[in-house]
């Protein structure tokens, strides 16, 4: 009995120790490489960075938002659009000191919809309003995510919020509407429509085929997701992906969620949704890693 104690108490205990010693050399590695990692990271499978390697430690951490900060979110803009064109963009200005907060202005000129259009786009409501808006990561994702903590600032005619949450809305929702390209490619079929979607024409379209032969060749496989996600069927899955975060996201009334499932507003053209497929579309991403 005491032997077995003992064995119990000398495997935890090594356990322990080889915890200890992994965290010790994940924060001990020289920047450098540090650096050359999450670097090379960053290059193509930006969504592994984001969602699993920036919780392996606080220095990759903050390394990963550093990079980020440099490379995505100095090439994001928030747009506001209406049903039958682009009003606003706000481009990205800097970071505050905190690292926490961005700020984005609109471009220094005579006249602008600003003080128009903020107070009312930036509420809860708003995805319901001909008026909507986007934040867009050039050639990564589109998507409208809650704006947390935003501040207006009339007179710059800027507004400023933490990136980080704005971030994790944005990627999750890229992530997902990925994973159905790579699943319809899978597949090589996209899924029939559900019951519970929209009574709209885009769900009664014919369902995306793909040849056995073309989805068997590795080769093709990034032109194949690259073209999924631009070919028109694919909007669906872009009103699928957004309407599911917005039930989870926001506290909808009875008619709310109504008008959701009959899509009131919010399919064809100059819809929100129609917008974000057609800015998604005109992407340059290739796709050349992301496919599993």
């Amino acid at each position: 009995m005491f032997s077995n104690q003992s064995q119990t108490v000398a495997t935890m205990a090594t356990a322990s120790i080889r915890a200890k010693q992994q965290t010790k050399f994940l924060e001990g590695l020289p920047p450098e490489i540090n650096n050359m990692i999450t670097k090379l990271l960053l290059e193509d499978p930006m969504f592994c960075a984001w969602f699993q390697l920036r919780s392996v430690c606080r220095y990759w951490k903050a390394e990963i938002e550093r990079l980020f900060r440099a490379k995505y979110l100095s090439n994001t803009n928030i747009s506001v659009h209406n049903s039958y064109s682009l009003v606003e963009k706000l481009e990205f200005d800097r970071v505050l000191e905190d690292n926490v907060t961005a700020v984005f202005k609109i471009p220094d000129r005579k006249y602008s919809f600003f003080n128009y259009w903020i107070e009312e786009v930036i509420s809860p409501e708003c995805i319901f309003y001909g008026t909507f808006y986007l934040v867009t990561v050039a050639d990564e994702a589109c998507s409208d995510p809650k704006l947390h903590g935003i501040q207006v600032d009339s007179e710059a005619k800027s507004v400023s919020l933490p990136w980080v949450p704005m971030m994790n809305q944005l990627l999750g929702d890229e992530v997902r509407l990925r994973r159905r390209a790579i699943s319809m490619c899978s597949q090589e079929t996209q899924p029939i429509r559900r019951p519970e979607t929209p009574n709209h024409e885009l769900f009664f379209q014919a369902p995306l085929k793909l040849a056995s032969s073309w989805v068997a060749n590795p080769a093709m496989r990034p032109m194949l997701l690259y073209t999924i996600c631009r070919h028109r069927t694919f909007e669906p899955e872009v009103y699928s992906v957004w309407e599911s975060r917005v039930r989870r996201q926001y506290h909808l009334s009875e008619e709310q969620k109504k008008a959701l499932s009959r899509g009131d507003g919010l399919l064809g053209p100059g819809s929100k949704v129609r917008t974000m497929f057609n800015i998604r579309k005109a992407f340059r991403s290739k796709w050349t890693k992301m496919v599993q």
